[in-house]
């Protein structure tokens, strides 16, 4: 099995979005699944996951670093959709020009490369799912 990698990033981030685009008129301050958040705030919860485990790769951190994307209370759903495209571009881009000997600070230990980009993969396919369940679509990304 190959190790996941920059371009899983994008896929994942891409079949998110193409998921959840479509209900943008939905009511989004409904439960996200079985998570305690609601769906609005789940999904910008993904952005902000993706943009630090970006900034601790790049920094090779290692302890936490702080949180340098503000919260989108303000911004429309079409357009944290957007930001989770976004984000997922640029912890790509972070992974892809990471030797595979970089490490970046994550509570759960040191990770490299593509444990930051298994652990995006999981935040954004898991989320996704807690906000399908949410808003009644239904998610069923490529393998």
């Amino acid at each position: 099995m190959q190790e996941p990698g920059f371009e899983d990033v994008l896929a994942a981030a891409e079949a998110a979005h193409n998921t959840l685009a479509p209900a943008v008129d939905h009511d989004w301050t409904v439960p996200s699944g079985d998570v305690e958040w609601d769906c609005r705030y789940t999904l910008d919860h993904i952005s902000n996951a993706l943009i630090f485990y970006a900034g601790s790769l790049a920094t090779n951190a290692t302890e936490r670093i702080r949180n340098v994307r503000n919260p989108g209370d303000g911004l429309l759903i079409g357009d944290l959709l957007e930001s989770l495209k976004i984000s997922a571009a640029i912890l790509a881009r972070v992974i892809e020009a990471q030797p595979s000997s970089a490490r970046g600070f994550h509570p759960a230990g040191m990770a490299d490369p593509s444990g930051f980009a298994g652990m995006a993969c999981d935040e954004i396919l898991v989320h996704t799912s807690d906000i399908a369940a949410g808003l009644g679509v239904v998610f069923q990304p490529t393998a």
